[in-house]
């Protein structure tokens, strides 16, 4: 048990210095304040089309003319058998449309669809099917052929796209596949340097290519887990410690609900005058079914079953805490009265078997680590909030009852 226990104090430890010398980096270099990851942007296709499309546009807001569009030629064309109408692609009259209409998808014929980027001269198109998370769909690729047309399947790694999509098309004739991983990173590169005396643009590339490296496991969070992965291959010690340390999780969440949350409940009772209602066996076994608990007293006994209610939407994982007024049977006289002053205090809520009830929004999921992080390391906040709550809630039992 011991040699376990100092496998595991040497795996953390090992695995908190690597972090902190990548955080320390991340600091350094500032490529934690991402804008594309603070909008929420990550993953979300068609912002990733608009932006790929506005590069591409000769005529879009970044005023470059076609030099990006050029880049993007030039980073691709060779993988197609046939470059000629790249070659003759007239960039500096060409325009991009981000989701264009091609008509109603008609299957017998093959046509019609969105496109995620069209880029046309008048006479020549290039068609990029943007692929980050989406599966194909039916003769998708097919769909979009037509002679004149180069098309680009884009995903993270430059994977095929689905025989039902392409059918009969053929990969470097008809279409080619290109990545996140390297045509656009590179091709994000070269625009960069191309814009080393434009600070505003070349940030802003420089953002978006941080954020194609995340997707794409280049990012230097990704190096961090890639060096710790090897810490924990390196040896079989490590990766029993490792397991170990993966089957604590709901162990961790356990001991915080028996140690912190259900004595601070307590303390919330006595404190307020009121009665707690709960089944702490049950509420702190993970293997049940509902977690939830309340606070009585006298005025509320004497209403036939009002109580001030807390729960989780779903034990498995202990999501969405919701408090409110939960009455169990009987008079609803007083009901109108609790919820006009809830909603003065809490705003707008929602009511089903409750009389009335809101999202506690701060911490969503408790098995989440991060979440667990939270509660145990900044419980005095949450401590806050809750009594904030709980506080508002007696009153307006005591101002109704």
């Amino acid at each position: 048990m011991d040699t376990q226990i100092n496998s595991i104090s040497n795996l953390l430890e090992h695995t908190n210095l690597i972090k902190k010398k990548y955080d320390e980096f991340s600091e350094y270099t500032g490529e934690n304040f991402n804008v594309f990851n603070i909008l929420g942007l990550y993953s979300h296709e068609l912002s990733h089309s608009a932006f790929i499309g506005n590069l591409l546009n000769a005529k879009g807001n970044h005023g470059q003319k076609d030099i990006f569009l050029k880049l993007f030629i030039e980073e691709i064309k060779e993988l197609f058998e046939d470059k000629a109408n790249l070659e003759s692609f007239r960039t500096s009259q060409s325009d991009s449309i981000v989701e264009k209409y091609d008509g109603r998808v008609d299957y017998e014929n093959e046509k019609g669809g969105r496109i995620d980027i069209f880029i046309t001269d008048g006479k020549n198109g290039i068609g990029i099917e943007n692929k980050i998370w989406a599966g194909d769909q039916y003769k998708q690729l097919v769909r979009y052929y037509q002679e004149n047309i180069a098309i680009i399947y884009l995903t993270l790694n430059g994977k095929e796209p689905d025989q039902s999509s392409k059918q009969d098309l053929e990969n470097g004739k008809h279409f080619i596949c290109v990545s996140y991983e390297n045509h656009i990173k590179n091709w994000l590169e070269k625009c960069i340097k191309e814009m080393a005396n434009k600070p505003t643009i070349r940030e802003t590339l420089n953002q978006y290519l941080y954020l194609v490296k995340q997707l794409t496991n280049q990012a230097t969070n990704n190096k961090m887990a890639q060096e710790i992965v090897n810490k924990i291959i390196s040896k079989e010690d490590n990766f029993e410690a490792f397991k170990t340390l993966l089957s604590l999780q709901d162990n961790i969440l356990i001991h915080f609900l028996k140690e912190k949350y259900v004595p601070f409940l307590k303390e919330m009772a006595e404190k307020y005058k009121t009665e707690l209602v709960i089944n702490e066996e049950s509420f702190c076994n993970l293997k049940e079914s509902w977690a939830g608990f309340g606070f009585t007293n006298e005025r509320m006994k004497n209403h036939k079953g009002i109580r001030i209610a807390f729960s989780f939407d779903s034990k498995s994982n202990y999501t969405s805490l919701i408090f409110g007024f939960f009455r169990s049977s009987g008079d609803e006289t007083k009901d109108n009265k609790i919820r006009l002053l809830f909603q003065k205090n809490f705003g707008n809520y929602k009511t089903s078997e409750w009389i009335c009830y809101k999202a506690f929004n701060s911490y969503p999921n408790w098995t989440d680590l991060n979440t667990l992080q939270k509660l145990y390391f900044n419980f005095d906040t949450f401590k806050q909030d809750f009594e904030d709550k709980f506080s508002k809630m007696v009153k307006i039992i005591n101002d109704t009852l």
